[in-house]
């Protein structure tokens, strides 16, 4: 996640159960939007100085973009490194994939889309390589506005190319890989609708927007041992399975990541004004706050969440 400092500065940062650390920051704002452990090593993607980013640990950067590049999720699997997101060359602008070895001696760009007209922040989403080295990714198309008015989501696999959802307003947001079978979640519709896809084909939307219209996407996917399958909402309700029930939790404000590990419910959140995590119910009662970096205003909302694997 981030922190904001005194002077309004976003600073990348992670933390360990609750314990803070400040990653490596040569800039006047930075960002931290994945991570992923293996072995000792704990690896970071975002951005930095304007341009996509990894962090190793806490006190390595590469830089991996050109300037107004931004690297949004990462993977690891057999020794290479995938950090999914997108660069601008001169007025080009490019989605898609670096691929890093681990001992950092090729690293390549892998663009799936070229030629974007217009892109934002949430342009990419989660990326996932599975056992047998196919690629996963969703993310979406379109130029940023609140409401959408117009907006592309897709998912791409690298056995069947790329799949885009509705044409008219679409966003894929998040993923989530069992058995072989990807379920994308994310938002469809004029009313900016909560939904998901298996694969291809769209499985659920949401019958009503209960975040008062703002924007009823969903911003974390996960499912259960017992194929029950979440969706947590920007704002402050999930949804699970199809029934569209909705479940509030009225003293936590905007979780950002939900996970299952040994049949418990863990989620990062925040109060609103401290980020941290709930396990079991997403309450107040159950919330345990990060530690604080030694300067700061808030503690951004984006902190997610890595409980073992998201990825079954």
């Amino acid at each position: 996640g981030h922190y904001e400092n005194p002077a309004g500065t976003y600073h990348a940062c992670y933390w360990e159960n609750t314990n803070f650390y400040d990653l490596k920051d040569n800039s006047n704002s930075s960002e931290a939007r994945s991570i992923f452990v293996q072995g000792d090593d704990i690896y970071t993607a975002g951005y930095c100085d304007g341009r996509a980013c990894l962090w190793i640990n806490d006190d390595q950067i590469y830089y991996l973009g050109n300037t107004d590049s931004r690297a949004w999720s990462l993977y690891i699997r057999a020794g290479v490194i995938y950090i999914a997101g997108y660069d601008v060359a001169g007025a080009v602008n490019k989605i898609g994939y670096w691929t890093i070895d681990t001992g950092f001696k090729n690293i390549r760009q892998n663009v799936l889309i070229d030629n974007v007209s217009a892109m934002n922040d949430e342009t990419c989403g989660e990326i996932f390589v599975d056992e047998h080295l196919n690629i996963y990714m969703v993310g979406t198309i379109g130029a940023w506005a609140s409401p959408m008015t117009t907006a592309t989501g897709f998912y791409y696999n690298s056995n069947k190319g790329i799949t885009y959802y509705d044409s008219g307003i679409s966003q894929a947001h998040v993923l989530y890989v069992k058995n072989g079978t990807a379920y994308i979640g994310g938002t469809i519709g004029s009313g900016i609708l909560a939904c998901y896809w298996k694969e291809d084909k769209l499985l659920y939307t949401s019958s009503v927007n209960l975040n008062n219209n703002e924007y009823e996407r969903c911003i974390s996917l996960c499912i259960t041992r017992d194929n029950d399958i979440y969706l947590s909402c920007w704002g402050t309700h999930y949804i699970k399975n199809k029934s569209d029930i909705y479940v509030f939790y009225p003293d936590i404000s905007s979780t950002k990541s939900i996970s299952f590990f040994n049949d418990t419910l863990y989620a990062a959140t925040n109060d609103g004004t401290y980020a941290g995590y709930t396990k079991g119910d997403i309450t107040l009662a159950n919330f345990t706050p990060f530690q604080t970096p030694p300067t700061f205003t808030t503690i951004s909302h984006r902190a997610k969440m890595l409980v073992k694997s998201r990825y079954k």
